[in-house]
């Protein structure tokens, strides 16, 4: 499907606040890493809130949480304290 638009929607069920994405790009092997997404968009209720390239995939799952790419909605100290206290992922790359 190279060049074709790929749609994922996401349905949480009820209002929430949204503070931080976390994407992982397609990562079969160093071969097939060039297969995932490059240029991303997100709408939220219909808003655009993100739009740009993402990280290509390393190729490996061993260093994968390396390449995560974070995409930050706050900039709030106290939502990223929160997010750096919780975070499970967060914590393995420092």
């Amino acid at each position: 499907s190279e060049g074709r638009a790929h749609f994922l929607y996401i349905d949480f069920g009820s209002s929430r606040t949204l503070s931080m994405l976390r994407f992982w790009n397609y990562n079969k092997s160093r071969i097939h890493s060039f297969r995932g997404a490059r240029y991303l968009e997100i709408t939220l209720d219909g808003d655009m809130i993100f739009k740009g390239e993402i990280s290509k995939a390393p190729g490996s799952t061993d260093t994968c949480i390396n390449f995560a790419e974070c995409i930050l909605f706050t900039m709030e100290d106290t939502v990223l304290a929160q997010i750096e206290e919780n975070d499970k992922e967060a914590k393995v790359l420092q």
